[in-house]
């Protein structure tokens, strides 16, 4: 050791604090390195997510692009069709994806409520359709989703009515941290159709974007349309308006022997989803079933409570839509002439294949089976009833549709799609 060197006190205190604050550092970079994988872990795991979410839209119909932050992964202006598998696996595969965004189109709008103060006060105007539409938590409001027949931005005083444009969809990250969650999750099958009036106050409104070319519902642009569109959202709004259950009750009595079975299901519709009654609130459920029934009995044929109850609980579980959703035109709102199933491919004339656009949509929103009327389709098709009638029969002889029961002059024969689709 050099003798002229002396250790002081000061030399001793900074070699020690030295010596500790690289013991930090060294600390530091482990627990980095530890949570390094975790970190990808936790992306990766989120990115499959999102991936999940985005073949679910897919499914729908929903056009979905990955997002990294608020910025689109890729152009999403002027797509109309979801990504296909191979692109779902390349895109949410993307360094920096943390979310996923919806394109609104004819299958989707959203309406964007700033804060919960205006989602409250619209869900205090609107209790049925609060506990029925798909909603989601953002960082500060909500998103409600549904299908419109405005396909345009309305900028309103505590949001916003997107029937275009791109929205955040869950299970995205905020840059705070905040993950979106469901409150009320997406249904199966096509969204509720709702008309935009429900969202937009007549004082309200100022449409800043618009696109053409979306087909919906009550699109008046429809080959199929039997009503103005006033009159089908007339009538889509009075039926989404009857929430109570005595309403329900008056609406779904049958007016003649033989409805018995179909408004039993009506009731129940109504009750599950218009009202938002809950299977497990049975001695209510039951209590409204012995109101209906008591009603119905001078024009039902099975008298029995029991026999009734029954049906109705097997109904209430079957059920999927809300009552007074008008099905032929969901499904003349849904099939374009040249995207029809391949069997459509056997036949030249219009009204064959229109047909066969709307028997193979109607099947698609009720699990493969379905009801239509003759009388229905001739003002649609601009065709007799016979003629229609004839065309069915064809159908049935060429094994596009079964009918697995037949109508009689109050009720529509049932049939069910057995024509090969895509991916069949």
């Amino acid at each position: 050791m050099n003798p002229s060197y002396r250790a002081s006190p000061s030399n001793t205190t900074t070699g020690r604090e030295s010596d500790i604050a690289f013991l930090r550092r060294l600390e530091e970079s482990k627990r980095t390195k530890r949570a390094e994988p975790q970190k990808l872990l936790s992306d990766r795991a989120a990115s499959t997510s999102l991936l999940d979410d985005c073949e679910i839209y897919a499914e729908r119909g929903i056009v979905s692009i990955p997002m990294a932050g608020k910025k689109p992964v890729i152009p999403w202006t002027g797509r109309n069709h979801p990504l296909t598998p191979d692109e779902r696996e390349s895109l949410f595969s993307r360094h920096g994806v943390n979310g996923i965004a919806v394109i609104s189109n004819s299958e989707l709008a959203v309406r964007d409520f700033d804060d919960i103060a205006g989602f409250d006060k619209w869900a205090d105007r609107n209790p049925a359709l609060a506990k029925l539409l798909p909603r989601y938590s953002t960082g500060r409001g909500k998103h409600i989703w549904c299908r419109s027949n405005l396909p345009k931005i309305v900028k309103l005083d505590d949001g916003e009515f997107r029937g275009n444009g791109l929205s955040i969809a869950p299970h995205s990250r905020h840059r705070t941290g905040h993950v979106y969650q469901w409150e009320v999750p997406l249904m199966e099958g096509p969204l509720p159709l709702v008309e935009s009036s429900v969202f937009i106050p007549k004082a309200e409104g100022n449409v800043t974007e618009s696109t053409e070319g979306h087909c919906s519902v009550l699109s008046a642009d429809s080959v199929l349309s039997v009503s103005s569109p006033d009159q089908q959202a007339s009538s889509v709004l009075s039926v989404l308006s009857v929430t109570t259950p005595d309403s329900i009750i008056n609406a779904t009595l049958p007016q003649r022997e033989g409805e018995r079975n179909t408004c039993i299901l009506n009731l129940a519709r109504g009750l599950k989803f218009n009202s938002g009654i809950k299977i497990e609130e049975t001695e209510r459920l039951l209590s409204i079933l012995r109101r209906w029934h008591g009603l119905a009995l001078p024009r039902i044929s099975t008298k029995s409570f029991d026999v009734a109850r029954a049906d109705f609980l097997h109904a209430f579980a079957r059920a999927k839509h809300p009552l007074g959703i008008n099905f032929v035109d969901q499904a003349a709102s849904r099939f374009d002439l040249d995207a029809l199933p391949e069997v459509a491919a056997n036949y030249d004339s219009i009204p064959v294949r229109q047909l066969i656009g709307l028997c193979y949509e109607l099947s698609r929103l009720n699990s493969g089976r379905f009801f239509i009327s003759c009388h229905d389709l001739s003002t649609r098709l601009n065709l007799t009833p016979m003629a229609v009638w004839r065309l069915l029969r064809m159908l049935e002889d060429d094994h596009v549709i079964k009918a697995v029961e037949r109508g009689n002059e109050h009720k529509a024969t049932r049939y069910l799609w057995i024509a090969p689709t895509r991916g069949e």
